[in-house]
């Protein structure tokens, strides 16, 4: 895990819930109208954030997997897994290739 990407989500969380959540819930849940609009913005807001830390994770994983391989030669678990997750693919609603299908795709070692 990159802790300075999980105390930057959790300092960004806190921040939200600062802005935007009462300092003292209702026992009751009364509120008005604009507070459980702030609300409902603060759940959107935080699944950003959290949506944000995962993907910032996921590229520095990979990053750190590509550059382990620079260095050693060697495959890791970390590429295993991404290369195989590449290959997989669907078709979407409308009848079309997905661009994550796996024969939309040319050189793939280049694109890791």
């Amino acid at each position: 895990m990159n802790s300075s990407l999980y105390k930057n989500l959790v300092r960004r969380l806190i921040e939200l819930r600062r802005h935007m959540l009462p300092e003292q819930f209702s026992p009751i849940g009364d509120y008005e109208e604009n507070i459980r609009d702030q609300a409902l913005g603060f759940r959107v807001l935080a699944h950003a954030e959290i949506e944000h830390y995962l993907e910032d994770l996921a590229v520095s994983t990979i990053e750190d997997a590509l550059k382990s391989w620079d260095q050693t030669g060697q495959p890791n678990h970390v590429m295993v897994s991404f290369l195989a997750s590449y290959q997989s693919g669907w078709i979407t609603e409308e009848g079309q290739q997905s661009p994550f299908s796996s024969s939309s795709r040319t050189k793939p070692k280049e694109k890791f």
